[in-house]
């Protein structure tokens, strides 16, 4: 009897370990915005502010069709795009991209059941986002540097 009670005490200290590794997983971290974005071109094309905006939206649909999160995008009054994804029906952001003929900058705009937080220091969010955001500004460059 007393192995029994001693695999019962081993099995609920593993538990709780795994339980504290996932909760310290999903512990809110800083937002990372991408700001004044620059990428590199093989051939050292210029494009106008028009194309890399086109470039861009081109960029988050190959995202999209990729089988990534899908983003979706639409254009703000400002000149500037608003993009938005959905996970899992559940997790949403919301990021402002604004660019000029030789940079970018992809800025979180507000999220729900991110565990977003204003704070002191910036806005810390699940760290999920900037994984997100992250393969996003990604495949932008990408786009970017073939266009």
């Amino acid at each position: 009897m007393q192995v029994r009670n001693v695999l019962m005490v081993l099995v609920a200290f593993f538990l709780g370990l795994v339980a504290l590794s996932a909760n310290a997983q999903r512990t809110p971290v800083p937002v990372i915005d991408y700001v004044n974005e620059s990428w590199s071109r093989p051939d050292s094309k210029q494009l106008t502010a028009d194309q890399v905006r086109q470039a861009i939206r081109a960029a988050i649909q190959e995202h999209k069709a990729e089988g990534k999160y899908p983003w979706q995008v639409e254009p703000t009054s400002d000149g500037n795009l608003l993009a938005t994804v959905g996970v899992r029906n559940k997790h949403i952001v919301r990021v402002t991209v604004s660019n000029t003929a030789s940079n970018f900058s992809v800025v979180y705009q507000g999220s729900a059941d991110m565990k977003a937080a204003k704070t002191p220091e910036g806005w810390t969010i699940h760290p999920f986002y900037n994984r997100w955001v992250g393969d996003l500004v990604r495949a932008i460059k990408e786009k970017l540097s073939r266009t």
